[in-house]
């Protein structure tokens, strides 16, 4: 996972909140719906979710699943093992169908999920990443195992749409001219022109490698929503 592993540190203070005490009810189950939808809740298996919000269809991909086409409006579940298997630096993305940017040049959903540490047992750590590009929003919803509130503020959103203001040097183009990514070639420079315009457009994204200031997130979850295009 190209944030997760250094990061880990970064999230102790983090862990030992429960988030903003101003939280409400649809932070904690997730805004973009109040129900799991295709994903099923108790049923001991960590199923992600996957939400199309944007006004066109969206092909989605990733690690350990088959991916697909969502139109607008539509979701799809893909269940990647039970909740207590311990899988890392799983990858997550997707693009608008017929622009595919190619490797390293998409939004990414990153986890570790079931993971231990810090005293945490059986925790997913999951972050958005700028670090190589971006070409979609997208959010990660987490829903809680059992009745506790451990995921309560750990949602984390990028809704902007952060291809039109791209720096020059950043900007990816198909062969109709179309800007289709804002790739970042200083992955690793927090004062390149796109990594600084990354973490201007949106702090809750890990705008460089060691972004470790607050992308990350962690919670004892169950299923997952990954969202294209949301709202907020």
């Amino acid at each position: 996972m190209k944030a997760y592993g250094i990061a880990l540190v970064s999230m102790l203070s983090l862990v030992g909140c429960g988030g903003p005490e101003d939280v409400d009810a649809a932070e904690v189950l997730g805004e973009e719906s109040q129900a799991l939808g295709c994903a099923v809740k108790g049923d001991g298996k960590t199923t992600l979710r996957f939400i199309n919000k944007c006004g066109y269809t969206v092909t989605f991909a990733g690690n350990n699943i088959s991916g697909g086409n969502l139109a607008s409006g539509a979701e799809a579940c893909r269940t990647i093992g039970n909740n207590t298997d311990h899988m890392i630096s799983k990858r997550y993305w997707g693009f608008r169908q017929g622009e595919d940017p190619g490797v390293g040049r998409h939004s990414l959903a990153e986890f570790g999920f079931n993971e231990n540490a810090f005293g945490y047992a059986s925790w997913d750590w999951f972050n958005l990443s700028h670090v190589d590009a971006h070409n979609l929003p997208l959010k990660i919803i987490p829903y809680e195992l059992g009745g506790t509130t451990t995921c309560s503020g750990q949602t984390r959103s990028c809704p902007q749409n952060l291809l039109t203001n791209c720096p020059e040097v950043g900007k990816l183009r198909n062969s109709a001219g179309k800007v289709i990514a804002c790739v970042s070639p200083e992955r690793d420079n927090k004062n390149s022109a796109v990594a600084k315009f990354f973490d201007s457009g949106c702090a809750q994204s890990y705008s460089w490698s060691g972004d470790d200031a607050g992308p990350m997130a962690a919670c004892n979850a169950e299923d997952f929503d990954i969202v294209f295009c949301p709202a907020n």
